[in-house]
């Protein structure tokens, strides 16, 4: 895979307003790529953009929830529509509840499936397009050993994390051979 140099790339970042997403679009900016910074939550992203634009580095901010396809496409929009391209999709966003499986609301775990299943895969299918466009590009899913290893007290965490490990499977499969 040949990657443009990180200094000449649109990174997009979603689940970036804190932990490994804010760090992880951090990093980029730091090495001078123009960063796209997506989360729910408008007061994280602000504080997040403030930073990069006080190291020196050139961001933009979206707020999106993944669990609906038209705001994961709008950030990839806005990258498009300000930097011109993009050519790196990071997707770190994920939610949990910890409880007994008896104790879960239907409500609490279609949230789950929603955030880190769905918004993965509404991640992977707005971003591809953009990076076959610029004929290279990489597609970075953030995930967790439960996607391998299940854990009590998180059943839908553990489903939504093996089913993104199945669609990933499945995905690089495909981009593999066709």
């Amino acid at each position: 895979m040949k990657l443009k140099p990180i200094s000449q790339q649109v990174v997009a970042i979603v689940g970036a307003s804190s932990g490994i997403g804010r760090e992880t679009a951090l990093r980029f900016a730091k090495k001078k790529a123009k960063v796209v910074v997506a989360a729910r939550s408008q007061s994280g992203l602000a504080t997040l953009v403030e930073e990069i634009k006080q190291l020196g580095g050139e961001a933009i901010a979206v707020v999106a929830d993944v669990s609906e396809f038209e705001q994961v496409k709008a950030i990839a929009d806005q990258a498009v529509a300000v930097y011109g391209r993009l050519d790196t999709w990071v997707h770190v966003s994920g939610t949990s509840v910890v409880a007994p499986f008896d104790q879960i609301t239907p409500e609490e775990f279609r949230r789950i499936i929603d955030v880190n299943l769905n918004g993965q895969v509404y991640g992977a299918m707005v971003a591809l397009p953009h990076l076959k466009k610029e004929g290279r590009g990489a597609l970075i899913h953030i995930s967790s050993l439960a996607a391998r290893v299940p854990f009590p007290l998180q059943s839908a965490y553990v489903a939504s994390k093996h089913g993104m490990a199945g669609f990933l499977d499945s995905l690089r499969i495909e981009r593999l051979h066709f």
